[in-house]
């Protein structure tokens, strides 16, 4: 007997099928990833911004204050040399003359810069304050345009002083070349000793080489003696010096400051004019400047102070006051910029004056 075998299709063996999963990013992938990279991006990019803007606002901020302190500097020095010529200071209580000067009937006048200096007035003692109309006539320079809401200020002093030497034929030896300058351009020359002054034309000195010889048609009348006296230039303190005059003025030059005024400084030129303006500090509204003088007695050593010297005069208990003001107060307004100053709007400049407290140096 024969036997067939017979397989059921059921009992084939069962092969699992797997499905292949595909390589790479999915679209939503992708766009997730896109999107965190540009938020990242976005952020690096607005914080590179923030931080140029801070740092361009700073550098603006710094080179700002510098401006002002570098102002500063020069205001503070002007203010304590002002009214001093050598050993001869308009504000001090040594008995002083002052002849007057060729172009002058009352001691100094300058036609051409408009200034004076004048003994006993506290106006034209070498600090003088210049109203904005007369400014605006005075230092309309080179495209300047003066502010017609704020004053000038005004200072006058000796500088590039030299010793005169002999008196039969008084000479200045190896003058500095600026004062030479000066003298050959005709500009104003001041012949100081401590109880005396004259301001002269330059071009009224010898210019022999390096040296300055001294006429007698300079001087006002007056001799160099090697004996002090009312009437003389005592030889040991007798100097030659050149009249420097300095303006602050708050204006505008319409190619340069286009959106607000500026703080300007003039300089007196060799031929006793002002030269072209020089900016100080950007930015500035306005220029307030007041000025404290300081009385007392012979007896007392308190010391009173006050804005108004025609006041502090009258009051009983002085009988010691000087023609400059003891200090100088400077006030500038400053514009309010995020750029420049932040929230700052006012910036003051307080300044001595030399010869100007007589009651702490008893002079």
């Amino acid at each position: 007997m024969k036997y067939h075998l017979c397989r059921s299709p059921k009992s084939k063996p069962h092969i699992p099928h797997f499905q292949a999963k595909p390589h790479g990013f999915t679209l939503i992938e992708f766009m997730v990833a896109s999107s965190l990279a540009l938020v990242v991006l976005l952020a690096i990019g607005i914080t590179y911004g923030i931080t140029s803007r801070m740092r361009t606002n700073s550098e603006s901020r710094l080179a700002a204050q510098q401006d002002l302190r570098n102002a500063s500097e020069l205001i503070l020095r002007d203010a304590q040399m002002a009214g001093s010529f050598g050993c001869f200071n308009m504000g001090n209580l040594v008995q002083k003359q002052m002849p007057t000067s060729p172009h002058s009937t009352d001691g100094f006048q300058s036609n051409t810069a408009n200034f004076r200096l004048v003994l006993d007035d506290p106006a034209y003692s070498g600090i003088s304050i210049m109203n904005a109309n007369t400014a605006k006539n005075t230092f309309n320079i080179s495209g300047f345009v003066p502010s017609t809401s704020s004053s000038a200020l005004i200072f006058v002093y000796g500088q590039n002083l030299t010793p005169v030497t002999e008196v039969t034929n008084p000479t200045a030896k190896d003058a500095p070349k600026e004062l030479r300058d000066v003298a050959n351009a005709g500009g104003p020359i001041a012949l100081s000793s401590c109880g005396r002054m004259y301001i002269g034309d330059g071009n009224a000195l010898t210019n022999n080489g390096n040296d300055l010889v001294i006429g007698s048609s300079f001087g006002g009348g007056s001799i160099i003696s090697h004996f002090s006296g009312p009437d003389v230039f005592y030889l040991p303190q007798t100097t030659l010096s050149q009249v420097y005059g300095v303006a602050y003025v708050i204006g505008r030059i319409p190619n340069v400051n286009t959106t607000a005024d500026a703080l300007y400084r003039f300089t007196l030129t060799p031929s006793g004019s002002w030269g072209n303006p020089q900016l100080m500090v950007s930015n500035i509204q306005g220029m307030d400047i007041h000025q404290l003088y300081a009385g007392c007695n012979n007896t007392n050593s308190s010391v009173t102070f006050s804005n108004n010297r025609t006041t502090l005069g009258t009051a009983p208990d002085v009988t010691r006051i000087s023609m400059l003001p003891t200090i100088l107060e400077m006030r500038l307004q400053l514009n309010d910029n995020a750029n420049t100053y932040g929230t700052v709007n006012q910036y003051l400049i307080r300044a001595n004056v030399r010869g100007g407290n007589v009651c702490a140096n008893q002079s």
